[in-house]
């Protein structure tokens, strides 16, 4: 007895239009992470500048005299009640 293994293959063909949506979808995907970097790096350009800016700030909203008054002492946290004069 002989063993005889049938082997079938197949070749798959694929669509003429698969290869140009595959290069544009990756071109999208650049220019997507491209975009994304160029908004990070201008965010991270203005943080320090508004953080500077509202430390000020609260620096001279500090200064201000407002009347104040402590919660009660027996919560877990005191809380502050101030009312603008």
């Amino acid at each position: 007895m002989t063993d005889e293994r049938i082997v079938e293959t197949r070749e798959t063909r694929r669509s003429s239009w698969q290869l140009p949506a595959l290069i544009v979808l990756g071109l999208i995907a650049i220019g997507g992470l491209g975009f994304g970097w160029n908004a990070s790096s201008k965010l991270d350009s203005t943080h320090s500048p508004l953080l500077i800016s509202l430390r000020l700030s609260n620096r001279r909203y500090s200064r201000m005299s407002l009347p104040c008054v402590t919660g009660s002492l027996k919560m877990k946290r005191p809380t502050l009640i101030c009312k603008a004069i």
